[in-house]
């Protein structure tokens, strides 16, 4: 397969590097290498070929995971994964993106500077997630809604929270008001089923006009 005029993917807005999400961006970005078999011009595995002698014959084509391209085909490709960066990166020159230079040196400078300050973030994340509550003069739905952003937001950052430990964070997040309807949920296998058996519990109260606070069990 020779080289070909192939455009990298470009991610939705929201997916693209903006500072904060390098652990969701990373990911987005080592498949779609691998996809097109150009993991190692992203990795510097792959270096840049020597020009051939004067005379000599061209080279055969070869595929993207050639080890030993022709200079216009590294060339071709290592331009493809450092335009995929940038492409997807909201604003590379004020985040650092080194530009000038291949592809394995915009990544490493993506790379030193954000892996560490995206580990920060995703502590941050989670934290935020963990201490969203719902008070019984709120909207369920909006609280779940919301819950369900801050759980993006963090995996997206790198935290690294299951859909059990999600639906544990759900259930923390409700006031006492609520523990009789989830000692009855305690049995579901997963967030969908509690959040499912909650929310009809809430569609109840608003249909019966009944406060939750009003369910609370007498001490």
């Amino acid at each position: 397969m020779s080289s070909s005029n192939y455009t990298p993917p470009i991610f939705p807005d929201e997916e693209k590097f903006d500072g904060t999400n390098f652990f969701g961006f990373k990911t987005r970005i080592l498949i779609a290498t691998r996809v097109r078999g150009a993991l190692g011009y992203l990795e510097g595995i792959i270096k840049k070929p020597s020009p051939l002698p004067t005379g000599a014959l061209p080279p055969e084509p070869t595929d993207w995971t050639s080890t030993s391209p022709s200079v216009e085909e590294w060339g071709v490709r290592d331009a493809w994964v450092l335009a995929l960066i940038t492409y997807n990166t909201k604003n590379p020159v004020g985040l650092g993106v080194k530009i000038d230079g291949t592809a394995a040196e915009a990544w490493e400078s993506l790379t030193d500077t954000y892996g560490t300050t995206s580990e920060l973030a995703a502590v941050h994340a989670e934290k935020v997630l963990r201490n969203t509550t719902f008070s019984d003069d709120t909207d369920f739905l909006e609280h779940i809604a919301t819950l369900r952003m801050r759980w993006t937001a963090a995996t997206e950052k790198g935290a690294t929270i299951d859909d059990r430990t999600f639906r544990g964070i759900i259930i923390a997040s409700l006031p006492e008001s609520w523990n009789e309807v989830v000692s009855t949920l305690y049995g579901t296998k997963n967030s969908a089923e509690l959040i499912a058996g909650l929310t009809l519990h809430w569609e109840r109260l608003r249909l019966l006009s009944v406060s939750p606070i009003c369910l609370r069990r007498k001490k």
